[in-house]
This record gives structure tokens, sequence and C-alpha cells, in this order.
């Protein structure tokens, strides 16, 4: 019994892949391209540039901290 479950749950996966990969080429929509303003990095390089002279007037001399806050923040410093 444990051989069968073993084996079913290894197919399930690729079983899987199978059938969400059969699709007509005529059911595939294509999304219009979205403007560079609304993309989620540029808001994220806005964010990271504000907390960047937030943390750096918190600590001038860089350091740990600064790399600290920026990381806090979700940035990488």
């Amino acid at each position: 019994m444990r051989a069968i479950l073993s084996a079913l749950l290894g197919l399930t996966p690729a079983m899987m892949a199978f059938v969400l990969s059969y699709t007509p080429a005529s059911a595939i929509e294509i999304q219009a391209a979205t403007p560079a303003v609304s993309s989620p990095i540029v808001r994220i390089s806005a964010r990271c540039r504000r907390w960047g002279h937030r943390c750096r007037d918190l600590y001038p001399k860089g350091g740990w901290r600064y790399r600290r806050c920026m990381a806090l923040h979700g940035c990488s410093g």
C-alpha cells in the first residue's frame, strides 16, 4: 500500500504539469504591456531610495547600522 501511495504521489506533479500545459494556442491571452511607472520594481526602487536617505540621515557614517536599517525596510544597502 505504501509503495502504491508513493508512486501516485510521485506521478501527481507530472500529470498535473501535463494536463495544465495542454492548452490550445487560441485560448492563450496576451496581456497588454503596462507602463513602467506602475511597475512594482520602480515603486520598490523609489521606496528604497527614500529609506536610503532616511537611514543615511540616521547613520551618516554608513556601516553595519546603515545596512541593518536598509535591510529592516526590505532594501539592500
